[in-house]
């Protein structure tokens, strides 16, 4: 598990575009391959300041809402 909190002056949308593009540059370089399973990652809106779309640094980086379980918003990384 990884908590994701940014505290600087770059946008959040950015750091994880960026984050997705070194893990997928990590795996084709030790795997020859992406994933075989998308890279996902859940909002819990509880914990996040109330706004009208939680997740929006995600999807902002190109990440989109595929399903909402348990009260979580579950979002996967771009191909």
């Amino acid at each position: 598990m990884s908590i994701f909190r940014n505290e600087g002056p770059v946008l959040s949308s950015d750091l994880i575009a960026e984050a997705t593009q070194v893990t997928y540059a990590w795996w084709e370089s030790h795997y020859r391959a992406r994933p075989s399973v998308p890279l996902q990652t859940e909002v819990d809106p509880a914990r996040t300041r109330a706004k009208r779309d939680p997740g929006r640094c995600f999807r902002r980086a190109g990440w989109r809402e595929v399903d909402q379980r348990r009260g979580l918003i579950i979002l996967e990384a771009p191909p």
